[in-house]
């Protein structure tokens, strides 16, 4: 992904940890932070390259819910993917 790679090669980061570290998968749960103290998570979220896990609970959860909402609204018009091209409902 191009967007990770732009904000992270070549940078420390940081991994903090929520209640759960694992799910039962065994893929690993964290939050990613820049040493500037740069969310990661959020940034993927408010750029569309992450979704909220709305079934999981999890200490950022109304934060990042509200990311997703900014995101999908732009000047108050609700934003949807209609066919391969964005359109505004009026």
């Amino acid at each position: 992904m191009d967007f990770l790679q732009k904000k992270l090669k070549g940078k420390k980061i940081f991994l903090r940890f929520d209640q759960e570290k694992y799910t039962q998968d065994d893929i690993l749960l964290a939050y990613v932070y820049l040493q500037n103290k740069t969310f990661i998570n959020a940034h993927l979220i408010k750029q569309g390259f992450a979704e909220v896990d709305l079934e999981a609970s999890f200490r950022y959860k109304e934060r990042f819910i509200q990311y997703s909402e900014n995101r999908k609204t732009k000047d108050g018009l609700e934003i949807q993917f209609d066919e391969s091209r964005w359109v505004r409902n009026t």
